[in-house]
């Protein structure tokens, strides 16, 4: 059909697409209200084609695309829009800053791979699966530029991701969480205090930099998401219960704070490299330099596992739209595959004692 709507979005707008001599056609047409009115744009571009008249992509570079064009848009729609500006800044350092039409499969997998051994500032080379996170976005970027007419199509076809090896899931064991508690206690209060949060309420670091007073109500043993990842999250709306000592917390921080903010440091919000900062500093004291922030996020969800509560508690609790997400953050501890064996063990143990030996059923019925 040449004219259509997307159905993968909730975009009322309409594309044309035809092919004469196989060359590809395909545009936008943003003023058309009614699919009469695009498929008299779509009669209009044929002629135009036939008499040398159709307008062409007009050629644009890369970083103009992104700065002028998909930049402004991503930070109307796109929560994570700082992460894109990181995608595109790696992606013009690799591959040069080049026309959008001079973008090919080969650019996607020459900047894979050197990407793949780049440095990043701690003196590590990019995880595979960073790699394939910022292919995505400039993939998505790529594809915008279609669809709002800078290009004709798009250069990535079958794109080939970077390979992830599977690695055992991390998450504190009970002795490295209490080393990590007892190395925070030397950094700034702020640093115990907010890691604390995260592992009492699962919250992520954004989440938890972004509260305000008004999201907590320890009187009621209540806290509220401000601005979540998935926008019908139940933590906004009808907010998370606060454990004891969850409420203990959060009454002194909110007593002694003079912001609004609920995590500050010397009158001033937190931001997200102070933490990451002093994060870093106290996990390579306490001996686990592969630790993340979010791996807090990961041990709150599988401490839920191990006290047996079912996955729709545990996505409830998580701000999951979907259970499928939560078992990304449920592990299966060592303690708890022992404790999970060694019932077995017992059960087979009990059932066993109950079982007569055919030797001795014999010596009875000799004796009687």
């Amino acid at each position: 059909m040449p004219v259509y709507q997307r159905k993968d979005t909730e975009s009322k707008r309409f594309f044309y697409k035809f092919q004469i001599d196989k060359v590809t056609y395909k545009k936008n047409v943003p003023t058309a209200r009614t699919r009469r009115q695009a498929e008299e744009a779509e009669r209009k571009a044929r002629d135009d084609v036939h008499e040398g008249r159709y307008a062409t992509q007009r050629p644009t570079l890369f970083s103009a695309f992104v700065k002028d064009s998909y930049q402004p848009w991503a930070e109307a729609h796109n929560k994570r829009h700082k992460l894109d500006a990181t995608a595109a800044k790696l992606f013009i350092q690799h591959s040069g800053d080049l026309m959008l039409s001079q973008i090919s499969q080969y650019t996607f997998e020459r900047f894979k791979l050197l990407l793949l051994r780049t440095q990043t500032n701690r003196n590590r080379t990019y995880n595979p699966t960073t790699v394939n996170l910022y292919l995505h976005r400039i993939a998505r970027m790529l594809s915008l530029a279609v669809e709002w007419g800078f290009l004709s199509k798009t250069p990535v076809g079958n794109l080939e991701m970077a390979p992830v090896l599977l690695s055992k899931p991390r998450f504190l064991q009970k002795a490295e969480q209490a080393a990590l508690l007892e190395s925070l206690a030397r950094e700034p209060s702020f640093m115990l205090a907010i890691c604390r949060a995260a592992l009492l309420t699962g919250f992520r670091l954004i989440e938890l930099i972004n509260l305000r007073r008004q999201d907590v109500n320890p009187s009621l043993g209540l806290i509220f998401v401000r601005d979540p990842k998935w926008r019908n999250d139940p933590r906004k709306f009808e907010g998370n219960p606060l454990s004891r000592d969850a409420s203990e917390l959060f009454s002194a921080l909110i007593s002694e704070g003079s912001i609004d903010r609920v995590f500050q440091y010397q009158g001033k919000p937190l931001t997200r490299d102070m933490v990451m900062k002093g994060f870093r500093s106290a996990a390579d004291r306490a001996g686990l330099p592969d630790l993340t922030f979010h791996k807090l996020r990961h041990t709150f969800g599988t401490r839920l596992g191990e006290q047996n509560f079912n996955q729709k508690q545990i996505a409830r609790l998580m701000g999951h739209a979907s259970t499928r997400y939560t078992d990304q953050y449920v592990h299966s501890s060592d303690l708890g595959l022992r404790a999970a064996v060694e019932a077995v063990a017992a059960e087979s143990r009990a059932l066993s004692t109950q079982i007569v030996p055919e030797k001795e059923v014999v010596k009875a019925a000799n004796v009687a």
